[in-house]
């Protein structure tokens, strides 16, 4: 009786009537609930129907039936990482791996779960063996390309980049990684002509057309600017992401649209419903502030506020780096270090960690060094670590975002007659916003032009 009735049921699954086929394999799981084959296909009818919760609870009872089973924790593990558990994903793949060596699917879903954890040369090592087995998988190559790209290994992953798109011209991820690779290596013509190919065949894609517009612009190609500029803002009026804030600063002489422009990219990062601080009096003796950067290393932010940071009062504050960017060994990132009372190296951490952590250590004033520049997380922020958020230095613009309560400005930088255009509370400096160090050493000789290579 029960094996007619898996046979209907297989083929109304094979037919796509999914609710005839889920009616069938109930019923043969009334009559025994330990049908390993009718548990296993009821959970991967759930997994197609997007059920990930109830087919990740029917494979786990296959799987404690038959703990041998590779598809079945494969199909366990796959329902774990679309329900955002990726440690739990990476178990259950680990156990399709030990039961199927030489599982593919297995091994590429591993090396994205590694890949969603940071550990990179481990998912390296899962792809590698992948492709090993089957080198025409495009999407595997766009995704070691996306991990030497975090590597900063910008040519390998360009080379992985290239691979993808042999195999599939118009792979999406693909042209759009090899484009950031291209911009990394500071060959724009090349990356233009990506982002060209890009918004021909995926016109939909965010921040495309922003791309090719600053691409050309580094390579001084005017040609099209004025369509650029008019494209660019009947894109923001109709609400659509087409161009990161920063990149549209230097396009728009219209506040209204970089307003509006910040807005939209600020939906990226909404705020949180469930807020780390809620109002909590904080009691201490000194007040506790936070500064977060990317930029704690070589780089002009650094190079600016090292003094800054010297010089707050330690008497009234204390004050923590939260750096986003690993060490570069550099003499700056060591002295902006030595600047703080506390310094929390957050590379490896996910925005929730390193919000929780500054919810745990009640800081007060969270002061964002990044804005929308390049390597911001405003996921920080939109948790509501702190009872004052701040933007300063990196970004003098709106943020467009309600958890962001203050910028730190000037007359000059944020002109009375643009003071509408900013959602932030705006804090005014008497002279000039931009700090900077008073250590800087000065060249002990000043090149004449012939010396600089000039006329």
């Amino acid at each position: 009786m029960s094996e007619i009735l898996f046979q209907n049921a297989q083929r109304q699954h094979k037919a796509g009537n999914f609710a005839e086929a889920s009616r069938l394999y109930g019923e043969i799981l009334r009559l025994n609930p330990r049908n390993v084959e009718a548990l296993y296909a009821f959970g991967f009818l759930h997994y197609q129907g997007a059920h990930y919760g109830e087919a990740e609870r029917l494979m786990s009872q296959v799987v404690d039936i038959n703990p041998r089973m590779p598809e079945a924790h494969y199909i366990q593990g796959c329902s774990l990482q679309r329900l955002n558990r990726i440690e739990d994903a990476l178990a259950a793949f680990d156990r399709a791996v030990a039961n199927k060596p030489v599982f593919i699917e297995a091994l590429i879903n591993r090396g994205a779960s590694l890949m969603a954890l940071s550990r990179h040369n481990e998912a390296l090592k899962d792809f590698g063996a992948a492709l090993a087995v089957n080198p025409a998988i495009a999407g595997v190559w766009s995704n070691c390309g996306c991990i030497l790209q975090n590597l900063n290994r910008h040519e390998e992953a360009l080379a992985c980049f290239d691979k993808a798109l042999a195999l599939d011209p118009n792979l999406a991820e693909a042209l759009v990684n090899r484009g950031a690779a291209l911009l990394a290596l500071k060959r724009f013509d090349g990356a233009a002509r990506n982002y060209e190919k890009l918004l021909s065949v995926h016109p939909e894609l965010s921040d495309v057309h922003g791309h090719l517009v600053f691409c050309r612009l580094q390579c001084c190609d005017w040609r099209l600017l004025e369509q650029d500029r008019a494209d660019i803002a009947a894109g923001l009026h109709a609400g659509k992401r087409v161009i990161q804030p920063l990149i549209n600063a230097r396009l728009s002489v219209s506040p209204a649209d970089q307003l509006q422009c910040a807005r939209i990219f600020a939906r990226g990062w909404p705020a949180s419903p469930d807020p780390l601080w809620r109002g909590e009096p904080y009691r201490h003796d000194k007040i506790r502030v936070a500064y977060i950067s990317a930029d704690f290393c070589d780089h002009a932010t650094s190079w600016l506020a090292a003094g800054l940071f010297e010089h707050h009062d330690r008497s009234r504050f204390e004050t923590i780096a939260v750096s986003l960017f690993a060490d570069d060994g550099s003499e700056m990132r060591a002295r902006v270090k030595n600047a703080f009372d506390g310094f929390i190296d957050a590379e490896g951490q996910t925005d929730a960690e390193t919000a929780a952590l500054l919810r745990q250590m009640e800081v007060d004033i969270a002061v964002d060094l990044m804005g929308f520049a390049s390597g911001c997380r405003p996921g920080l922020l939109a948790l509501r670590p702190a009872p004052v958020q701040v933007n300063y230095l990196g970004y003098p613009g709106t943020m467009g975002a309600s958890y962001v309560d203050y910028i730190i400005g000037d007359p000059i930088v944020i002109p009375e007659e643009h003071r509408r255009f900013y959602t932030e509370k705006i804090v005014i400096l008497p002279d000039t916003y931009q700090c900077n160090d008073s250590q800087r050493r000065v060249a002990e000789k000043t090149l004449s032009r012939a010396e600089a290579g000039l006329p």
